[in-house]
C-alpha cells in the first residue's frame, strides 16, 4: 500500500501563513509571467475570500479586478513555501523511511506493514498547523491521483474508483505529456475514458509512453519509488515563549521530543546509542552527551537516562530552548 501526502495551493497556504490578517480579504498570487502586463497576468493561486467572489485561478486580473474590486495581490512567499515543504518531508518520515518527493507540494511513501489506521483525523501539519490531505491506494501513482482530487482525499481508493477522475491528471506522470491536449479533443474526459481504449492502439498513435500510462491508470504496475534520502540527522528542538523554570516540564518536553525521534528510528530499523542535549539559556547555554550502555529505540528506554541528567542540573537561568539528537548505532 502507498500514500500521499499534499498540501493543497501550496503558495497560498504559505503566503497566509506568513500574513494571517489578509485571510479576511479576497487575495490572489499571479503566476509569473513578466513580459505581460500587470493586469494580463493570470492567477495563479486565491485565498478563501477570494473564492467566495465567483473568481477562479488562470482568469487574467483585469477580469479578476472587474469582478472583485477589491481584490489584493499578495506576493509570493518562496521561503515560506520552502519551509512547509521541508515540515512536509519530516512529517511523512515519521511515517516511512521510504519517500518520494513528487512535487514541491506532493510526497509519496511506501507504507509496507503500515496500518490504515495511523491515517485516521490525519488533518494537518503539526508544526505550521496548515491543511494537510493524504490519500491511500495500491499503487504510489494512483495514490498521487488521488490526494489531489477533493472527493477522494482521507481515504483508501480503489483502482476502480480512480476511474472517476479527470484526464489531465496523467499531466502530473513523467514522460511526454503534449498529447494530452488531442485526448480532450477525442472527448476523453476521465481516466476510465482513457483506460478503457484499447492498449495497443493508444501506442500506435501517441507512442510507448501512453502505453505505460495505460497499464498504470488500469493498475497493473506498481513502479518503485524514487526514494528521496535526507540527511542522517534526527535533531527535534523546541522554543519557549515562556522560558522553563522545572524539572518536570523539561521532562516533558522531553518525552515529546523523543516519540518523533523514535519513530524516525524505527522507520529506519535503527537504535540509539548516543544522544546530544543542548540548553539555551537566557543567559548561556549548556551541552550534554549521554552515551547509551547499549542501543534503544523504545522512547520510555531514552527517557530514563535523560530524566536522570535533568534532574542532577543546576541550571542558572530559564530554559528558553532545546534540542535533542541521536546518533544510531
Amino acid at each position: 500500500m502507498f500514500a500521499a501526502f499534499h498540501i493543497p495551493d501550496l503558495p497560498m497556504a504559505a503566503a497566509m501563513l506568513r500574513n494571517p490578517e489578509l485571510a479576511g480579504v479576497p487575495g490572489a498570487i499571479l503566476k509569473e509571467t513578466p513580459e505581460k502586463e500587470d493586469v494580463k497576468i493570470s492567477l495563479m493561486s486565491l485565498n478563501e475570500a477570494a473564492w467566495h467572489t465567483g473568481i477562479t485561478p488562470d482568469w487574467p486580473l483585469n477580469r479578476a479586478l472587474v469582478r472583485c474590486p477589491d481584490l489584493v495581490v499578495i506576493p509570493r512567499d518562496l521561503e515560506m513555501e520552502k519551509m512547509l515543504h521541508e515540515e512536509l518531508v519530516r512529517f511523512a518520515d515519521h511515517f516511512s523511511a521510504d519517500i518520494e518527493i513528487a512535487s514541491p507540494d506532493t510526497v509519496l511513501l511506501d507504507l509496507a506493514g503500515t496500518s490504515r489506521k495511523h491515517f485516521n483525523g490525519l488533518e494537518m501539519l503539526p508544526e505550521s498547523e496548515v491543511e494537510l490531505s493524504h490519500s491511500l491506494a495500491e499503487t504510489p501513482d494512483l495514490a498521487h491521483f488521488a490526494v489531489l482530487e477533493p472527493r477522494t482525499r482521507g481515504r483508501f481508493v480503489s483502482t476502480g474508483e480512480i476511474g472517476m477522475l479527470p484526464i489531465l491528471l496523467l499531466g502530473k506522470l513523467h514522460g511526454d505529456t503534449s498529447f494530452l491536449p488531442l485526448l480532450e479533443l477525442l472527448g476523453l474526459r476521465t481516466l476510465e475514458d482513457y483506460r478503457s481504449l484499447p492498449r495497443q492502439d493508444l501506442t500506435e498513435r501517441f507512442g510507448p509512453v501512453a502505453g505505460k500510462w495505460h497499464d498504470l491508470v488500469s493498475g497493473k504496475t506498481c513502479r518503485l519509488l524514487k526514494l528521496h534520502r535526507p540527511p542522517e540527522s534526527f535533531l527535534q528542538s523546541m522554543d519557549f515563549d515562556d522560558p522553563l523554570h522545572s524539572t518536570e516540564s523539561l521532562v516533558f518536553v522531553f518525552k515529546r521530543l523523543l516519540h518523533l525521534i523514535a519513530a524516525r528510528l524505527a522507520a529506519r530499523h535503527l537504535a540509539a546509542s548516543l544522544l546530544v542535549i543542548r540548553f539555551t539559556l537566557e543567559e548561556g547555554s549548556l551541552s550534554r552527551e549521554i552515551h547509551l550502555p547499549e542501543p534503544f529505540s523504545d522512547p520510555q528506554a531514552l527517557l530514563k537516562p535523560i530524566e536522570t541528567m535533568v534532574e542532577s542540573l543546576r541550571l542558572q537561568s530559564p530554559v528558553v530552548r532545546v534540542e535533542l539528537d541521536a546518533t544510531p548505532s
